[in-house]
């Protein structure tokens, strides 16, 4: 009985996006088994599956022990880029920690000279920075910066529901090159002059050109249920699979094979239904009624190496 890799990954990283960062108690537990899950596959030789999965645990429980081991799963895997990106992670955020400001130091010493390093910044606000059709990172931020191959590539940055132009970036290796980019302006249908309420329009009823944004927001709310319930359901299964593998019984091969049924589906209804909301609240909804709607809530979907993530961010 193995779970699929892909969808592991998957349906952690999504509810890592979608998920306040604090660390609660469910948090720690999920991050724990996915940092125990990478130990294993790093002592099995499988690096990159251990690199990714040390990336799930930090994305859950953001910790410098997952980040200092997610680098040097990613070296072990040849994955330079990947590894001198976490070095200036480590270096940023945990400045105070000796251990991390040492392999930082160590790693960039050894890698910056051999790649491009790009700095990405937004304006206003948060963006997710996209190289070559491919999302730098899950997570949005004011200022990336991360390592790519020496040469030519297409960068934008990606403001939730808008997106700006490519624009080309040449560098060689040992180089810097820092890009800045402003949100474009959000294109609002036009759309002829509202109905009063002595018309006939109903106060909270949606206008003409969309749908009022309270069905986005059941949306979401419905894709946070369903990344809760995916990501208890997916931690499950890997308890199901470690005791089968201590205990290898016909019964408890079936018992997994039903937990990863039941997870399999809710990976496919959380991204069914967040693809969904993300379509409803670029496309089909009207952000210009209600006063909810300019609290500046925005949605996209994204793709990286990491898998496919639904971003959904501003104010209620």
């Amino acid at each position: 009985m193995r779970p699929a890799k892909s969808g592991i990954l998957v349906l952690a990283t999504t509810a890592g996006l979608l998920c306040a960062r604090t660390a609660h108690a469910s948090d720690v537990a999920a991050a724990a088994a996915a940092f125990r899950r990478a130990q294993a596959a790093d002592l099995g030789g499988d690096h990159r599956q251990a690199a990714e999965l040390y990336e799930v645990a930090n994305g859950i429980a953001p910790s410098p022990e997952a980040l200092r081991a997610a680098l040097r799963a990613r070296r072990s895997a040849g994955d330079t880029e990947m590894a001198a990106t976490h070095a200036e992670s480590l270096a940023s955020l945990y400045a105070n920690d000796e251990e991390s400001t040492t392999l930082a130091k160590t790693t960039l010493g050894e890698l910056a000279s051999t790649l491009l390093r790009l700095e990405v910044s937004c304006k206003p606000g948060h963006c997710i920075a996209v190289v070559d059709g491919s999302a730098s990172s899950a997570e949005s931020r004011r200022v990336h910066v991360f390592y790519v191959k020496p040469g030519i590539h297409a960068v934008q940055a990606s403001f939730g529901g808008s997106t700006t132009a490519p624009r080309q970036v040449d560098g060689a290796a040992g180089q810097r090159r820092a890009l800045e980019f402003v949100a474009p302006p959000v294109k609002r249908p036009a759309r002829g002059p509202r109905p009063t309420p002595e018309q006939g329009d109903a106060p909270d009823a949606a206008p003409a050109g969309g749908l009022a944004p309270i069905w986005f927001f059941a949306g979401a709310g419905a894709t946070l249920v369903l990344a809760g319930a995916t990501t208890w359901s997916g931690l499950d299964t890997l308890a199901a699979r470690d005791d089968y593998d201590r205990e290898r019984t016909e019964a408890g091969y079936q018992d997994g094979l039903s937990r990863e049924r039941r997870t399999n589906v809710l990976i496919g209804a959380t991204a069914f239904v967040g693809v969904g909301s993300a379509v409803l609240g670029l496309f089909f909804t009207d952000w210009s009624h209600g006063a909810k709607s300019r609290a500046g809530v925005q949605a996209g979907v994204l793709r990286s190496h990491q898998g496919t993530f639904v971003s959904i961010r501003g104010g209620l």
